[in-house]
């Protein structure tokens, strides 16, 4: 219930609101657009290779690539950087979001298709564009900046004052259901389990778009 509630009334909410204050840049941010795609295009199939190297099976591998480029950005992202950063760090999230969102869940199941079957079904893709243009996240997003676009940069007081208490409510719900849902085991076990695609999603990967952001730059926050 909180998951749901997160997912479908809060998050929007909050992206919405945000979307709207940022949803202009989104055509001014080339570099962050180019930056973000290379990623997602390069970050996969190396992966994968690396995987492969290692030994690992098909289904493992698959694994490994898909988790190569996706995690988790809003329940987790958005709590640490909303500690960390602050209103602007959530603003850059946003805007990350809203140009990214839709590439980053079709290009990581997409990748992860390919590692697993050594091909790409369209029949897969389409299905996979279909339920990520519903993501009600994905729609958030889209709905601020096309509001931003036609001109609503300000929304009326009563609608920013609702909106925001709506949006107030993700950080604790996202700690919340991420703490309801942890499952406490051997954490050693899960290390040696998982430590080649942790040290690959939060070591090479942010080594990687800290320096497509040095050949593409964009705002400090932004990057950071």
């Amino acid at each position: 219930q909180l998951m749901w509630l997160l997912y479908w009334v809060s998050l929007p909410a909050l992206l919405f609101r945000k979307t709207v204050s940022v949803g202009g840049d989104v055509l001014l941010n080339g570099n962050l657009f180019i930056a973000i795609h290379l990623s997602y295009l390069f970050m996969p199939p190396l992966a994968w290779l690396l995987a492969l190297a290692a030994g690992e099976d098909r289904r493992r591998a698959a694994v490994s690539t898909l988790v190569s480029i996706r995690s988790n950005n809003v329940y987790m992202g958005l709590p640490v950087i909303a500690l960390a950063l602050g209103p602007e760090g959530v603003e850059a999230l946003s805007l990350y979001l809203a140009m990214g969102l839709f590439s980053y869940n079709l290009l990581s199941l997409a990748w992860a298709q390919v590692a697993l079957s050594g091909g790409l079904s369209r029949r897969h893709l389409l299905d996979t564009a279909r339920s990520v243009a519903f993501n009600p996240l994905f729609l958030a997003c889209l709905a601020g900046v096309g509001a931003s676009l036609l001109g609503f940069g300000e929304l009326p007081r009563w609608l920013d004052a609702f909106l925001e208490i709506l949006g107030d409510l993700a950080t604790a719900l996202a700690l919340l259901a991420l703490g309801a849902s942890i499952r406490l085991g051997n954490p050693l076990e899960t290390l040696c389990s998982a430590w080649r695609d942790t040290a690959f999603r939060l070591l090479v990967h942010p080594a990687v778009m800290a320096a497509l952001f040095f050949l593409f730059p964009v705002e400090p926050v932004v990057a950071a």
